[in-house]
Order: C-alpha cells, then structure tokens, then sequence
C-alpha cells in the first residue's frame, strides 16, 4: 500500500550488511588453516584474534568513509538545491 510518503534512502545506520558472516567465515578459514598446519592451540588463538581485532578494524574504517561520502554526497545535493531555487525574500 502506497501511502504517498518516500521511503528514507540506507543510511549509515540501518543498510544491509552481511559483515559479519563474511568476517566469522575468514576467522574460520583462517583458523582452519592453521589447524591444518597443524601449528599450535596458542598459535591458533592468536591468529583467530588478530584476524578478529583486523577485521573490526577494516569494518569501522568502512563505517567512516561511508559516513563521511554520505554527508558530503548531501552536502553537495543541498547546494546544488540552493543555487536551483530562487530567492524569494523580495530581496
């Protein structure tokens, strides 16, 4: 049912992300590998959480430059919007 109001754009906060299972199947792959190395249960453990830490990392980096090209992408639409409507202060 189409209530005649535009539905809000993904933003930042509420766009799909399947981050997660991509970064549990890498920490997976990871630790795996190193099972099969058959390496040891501390080299495991240490591998998992640094693959972990540079995931969360590589996340909130994403989450920063996704904000800041959205903010910028509005930034530049709302003075392209305001060259485009004329003044009418009477001015």
């Amino acid at each position: 049912m189409n209530t005649g109001t535009r539905q809000k754009p993904f933003t930042n906060g509420s766009r799909p992300d399947n981050g997660g299972i991509a970064g549990a199947a890498t920490t997976f792959a990871i630790v795996a590998g190193v099972v099969g190395a058959r390496l040891s249960p501390r080299v495991i453990l240490i591998l998992g959480d640094a693959n972990l830490i540079a995931d969360g990392f590589a996340r909130a980096a994403d989450n920063y430059l996704a904000t800041r090209s959205e903010r910028e992408e509005f930034g530049h639409a709302e003075a392209v919007e305001r060259r485009l409507i004329p003044d009418r202060s009477g001015g």
